[in-house]
This record gives structure tokens, C-alpha cells and sequence, in this order.
């Protein structure tokens, strides 16, 4: 009789990566997981496990039902702190780890589960080399990975978050300097999952397999083609290699049900990468905009400084050309003000000898004497009159002006009485003139 088990589940849920399987996922994905959790739960009764990259801790929980120990590792402390939360027993811890590091001593545990990790790692030779640190002496290995030609084939889209896949050649040889003894499976997901042995006893017939490829055709093959995933067991003595197993999920999904789901997962895996592709390219225009944005504030920046070091010469310039001709004109009204000053020493030095002339006159003994005959003459305009003609008589007389000042007289005497003898003749004689100056020309 059969041994039934329940999956548990967490109340909770951790969001989707994009890559590792949580307990928002369902179809296919989680078909293919939870077959080789229950592989490796049959490998673990009554053992100490180490669940490398264990992730939200679903898978080390089914371990932990039939193992003496089991300890969950994953790089990511929020899934580390989910697990924690979600999946408790006296036999289950979780570690935060790499499995570059593994945070165990050697030789520690007895069973290794590794199930799609390989392929996010480029450093694969150091982590399978840690896994068989921490395995005691006959220990088991439990791997899995994508088979490159078959998950990834030419001109498919690759997945983003694969650091190096490998095919069957590759894998068997990654493997082979760790541990002595490899033996290898195939996973095909189908409606349900299979496990096959890839190289079966010799005296055990292959099994057989049909596939229908399209509505009414079908493909019978020896073994199990196409499969998707590769499992290896590992250790450093010979042991018995597992059993082939077949997960199957008891449902109303159809064949093309599953079908579709393949080509969703596909979709969704070509639409993590392009939203990654989008988002890369928006981090690289955002870096070009502010590296030409910058650029552009450094040539403004440039610009303005250039733009006021002109004006600063400029005003340097004017300045200098204002203060030369402010000194300029500042040596100019000194010069006038030096020479208003040497006039106005001159005209009061004048002044002040004419004051000082008029005081000798006015303090001589002819001005005192002659006093009386100033005043005489004040009183009396008429004598006044003919004493300033004396005078003019007698300064014309010693300056010998005085024949030129008679026949001047004379002149001017003969004039006025021709005007006054003949007035309608001068009037004639004024207008004649007019009318000679009115024709002559310009």
C-alpha cells in the first residue's frame, strides 16, 4: 500500500521573482518542482538533508516530514524570513547562504538537494565542490538543471535569469571530477511528470513512450525524448541508483490545456525579459538625458561664466576710461580754478592798489586843496560843464589831439546843416541808394 502525504502549504504568499517557484504558481511549473521534491523526499527518510537555494521553503518542508534533519539555505533574506514564518517544526531551520559558501561544516549532512540552482551560477565548479564538502561519506547528491539544447534552443529567447546552462555532455562532466559515480535521469513535464533513468540495466528493456504530435498523428519512442530537465544522482562509493518514477496530476486539464500552459510560461518568460530590455533602456536613456542634460548646464554654466567675465572687463574698461576722464577733468577744473584764483589774487591785488591810489589821491594836499572847488562845482552843473570841456581842451592840447578834434567838429557842424537846408534832396539821395543796393546782385 501506498504512502499518502499532504504538501503543506503557507497561509501566506511570497511574491513571484520571476523565476523562483512560490506557492502563487500552479500548472506545469509547480508539476515539475514538486515531482522532484518527492523524489528526493523518498531519498531522505530518517537523514540529516541540506536544501540548498531552498527559496520560500515549500520543498525543505516535504523533506522535513520524513527526515531526521533539514536545514534550508538561500542566498535572499526575505525568502529566508518567509520560510521561517511559514513552515515551522523541531526537525526545519532556515540559513541565509550562498551556495558558493555553504554556512555547514564538512561532512555534515547525508543528502544534497539541488534543484535548479546550477544554471543561475557561473561559478559552478565551486558550488558543486561545496556540496560535496558538506556531504558525509556515501552521501547523495540530488541535482537537477535544464538540458541547453532542448530548454534553450537556437533561436528561442533566453531566459534572463540563466548565468550558464548546460547540455547532457556538459552536466555529466561538471559532475564527474566531484563525485566518482554519476548516474543520470530525464524530467519531461507532461500532464503530470516522468523520471526516467537515462542509461537503464542492461538486461531491462527501455521503456516505451507515445506521444501524439497532432490530431491524428502519434510518435513511439524508446526512453523519454524531448525531456526538458536533467537529474543526476551523485556520491563517492557505488550505490543503488533510484527508482524511475512517474508524478501524475489527476484533473480536468487536457492535453492542450498543458499545452497552453507551456506556451504561457514561454510568453511570460519572453515578457520578464522584455520588461527587463524596457527597463534597462529607460536606465540608459534616463543616464543619457542627465549626462546631456548636465552637459548642456556645463556649457550654459561655461557660457555665462565667458558671458561675465566680458562684462566684467567691460565694466573694468568703462570704468577705468571714466576714471581717466573724470581725472582729466578733474586736472582741467583744478588748472581753472588755479587760474580763477591767480585772476581774482590779480583783479583784488588791482583793487586793492587802485583803493590804495585813490587813497593817495583822496590824502594829497591837491585833493584837499581843490575840495572846495569840487564842491563849487556840484552846486553849479554849468560851471561843472565847462570845466570838464577846460579839461578835454587841455588834455587834447598836451596830447596833440586837439586840430583833429576842431576839424572834426567842423565836419559834423557842415553836415547837420546841409541836412537841415535841404531835406527833401537827402530823402531822394536815401531812397537812390536803397534802390541801387535792391538791384545789385547777390
Amino acid at each position: 500500500m501506498g504512502e499518502i502525504f499532504e504538501r503543506e502549504r503557507s497561509a501566506t504568499e511570497l511574491g513571484f521573482t520571476g523565476e523562483r517557484l512560490t506557492g502563487t504558481m500552479q500548472g506545469q511549473i509547480e508539476i515539475e518542482h514538486l515531482h522532484r521534491y518527492f523524489l528526493a523526499r523518498q531519498a531522505s527518510r530518517g537523514l540529516d538533508v541540506l536544501d540548498i537555494a531552498c527559496g520560500e521553503g515549500y520543498g525543505s518542508a516535504l523533506l522535513a516530514q520524513v527526515a531526521r534533519s533539514v536545514v534550508g539555505v538561500d542566498v535572499s533574506d526575505e525568502a529566508v524570513g518567509f520560510a521561517r514564518q511559514s513552515y515551522r517544526r523541531d526537525n526545519l531551520r532556515f540559513l541565509t547562504g550562498d551556495g558558493r559558501a555553504i554556512p555547514l561544516g564538512d561532512a555534515s549532512v547525508d543528502v544534497v538537494a539541488s534543484f535548479e540552482t546550477l544554471e543561475h551560477l557561473y561559478e559552478q565548479e565551486q558550488f558543486l565542490a561545496e556540496c560535496r564538502r558538506v556531504l558525509r561519506p556515501g552521501g547523495l547528491l540530488l541535482i537537477s538543471t535544464p538540458d541547453r539544447e532542448v530548454y534553450s534552443p537556437d533561436g528561442s529567447t533566453a531566459n534572463r535569469f540563466h548565468v550558464r546552462e548546460l547540455d547532457l555532455a556538459e552536466f555529466h562532466a561538471a559532475l564527474a571530477p566531484h563525485f566518482p559515480h554519476v548516474g543520470m535521469f530525464r524530467q519531461r513535464p507532461m500532464l503530470g511528470s516522468a523520471i526516467l533513468p537515462l542509461a537503464p540495466d542492461s538486461a531491462a528493456r527501455p521503456a516505451i513512450t507515445f506521444e501524439q504530435r497532432g490530431r491524428d498523428t502519434f510518435e513511439a519512442n524508446a526512453g523519454l525524448p524531448r525531456a526538458l530537465y536533467l537529474l543526476a544522482y551523485c556520491s563517492d562509493r557505488p550505490v543503488a541508483p533510484p527508482s524511475a518514477s512517474l508524478y501524475i496530476e489527476t484533473s480536468q486539464i487536457e492535453l492542450r490545456a498543458a499545452e497552453a500552459a507551456r506556451q504561457q510560461e514561454a510568453l511570460r518568460v519572453e515578457a520578464a525579459n522584455r520588461a527587463a530590455e524596457l527597463a534597462a533602456a529607460r536606465l540608459r536613456h534616463a543616464a543619457e538625458l542627465a549626462a546631456e542634460r548636465s552637459r548642456h548646464a556645463a556649457a550654459l554654466d561655461t557660457e555665462e561664466r565667458r558671458h561675465a567675465g566680458e562684462l566684467a572687463s567691460a565694466l573694468a574698461a568703462a570704468h577705468e576710461s571714466h576714471a581717466q576722464r573724470m581725472a582729466v577733468q578733474a586736472a582741467a577744473v583744478a588748472a581753472m580754478q588755479e587760474d580763477h584764483a591767480r585772476q581774482l589774487a590779480a583783479e583784488c591785488s588791482h583793487a586793492a592798489a587802485a583803493h590804495a591810489r585813490v587813497g593817495a589821491i583822496e590824502a594829497s594836499t591837491i585833493w584837499r586843496a581843490t575840495g572846495p572847488l569840487r564842491a563849487a562845482l556840484s552846486a553849479a552843473p554849468g560851471i561843472r560843464r565847462l570845466g570838464r570841456r577846460g579839461a578835454k581842451l587841455a588834455w587834447w592840447s598836451l596830447t596833440f589831439q586837439l586840430p583833429d578834434r576842431l576839424r572834426q567838429r567842423r565836419q559834423i557842424q557842415a553836415l547837420i546843416a546841409e541836412a537841415a537846408a535841404a531835406p527833401g534832396a537827402a530823402r531822394a539821395h536815401t531812397r537812390a541808394l536803397a534802390r541801387a543796393r535792391t538791384r545789385a546782385p547777390a
